[in-house]
């Protein structure tokens, strides 16, 4: 049995890439629901929130250069970054209850909103229902 030893293509390490991205949204995403349907049934201050990971970033995807001419050599498109393979980890600032939720300060609830991902509120009551919402917790 013969095996190729050639380092694999460009083209196919970064179909790997993607792939491995698209799998790891896939599970974040299994997780995050996981995650909300726990908080969903937390009591105020027995139970602990489970907390959700950070999003992860979105890959920036090189242009594709325009078709070569009749007889030029192939030109290919530059390789991608690599996929990362685990989710970051929850916020520093996640709170660890269903009551600290109630206490978090403006600051917090903005930072953890950017974090997620979240549009922006108005208020501090808007910023705390939009971020209870998004982990699972009824206020």
């Amino acid at each position: 049995m013969s095996f190729n030893l050639e380092p694999a293509p460009q083209w196919a390490i970064d179909m790997n890439n993607v792939l491995l991205y698209q799998i790891d949204s896939t599970e974040g995403r299994r997780s995050m629901q996981t995650a909300r349907t726990y908080n969903l049934n937390c009591k105020l201050d027995g139970d602990h929130l489970f907390p959700l990971p950070q999003p992860i970033p979105k890959p920036v995807l090189p242009p594709i250069p325009p078709a070569p001419a009749a007889g030029a050599p192939l030109v290919l498109p530059p390789a991608l970054e690599p996929a990362p393979i685990f989710l970051p980890p929850a916020h520093p600032k996640f709170p660890a209850i269903k009551g600290a939720v109630y206490n978090l300060t403006a600051a917090t609830l903005t930072a953890l909103l950017v974090a997620y991902n979240l549009p922006p509120q108005n208020s501090v009551d808007a910023q705390r229902a939009a971020f209870a919402s998004f982990i699972g917790v009824r206020l």
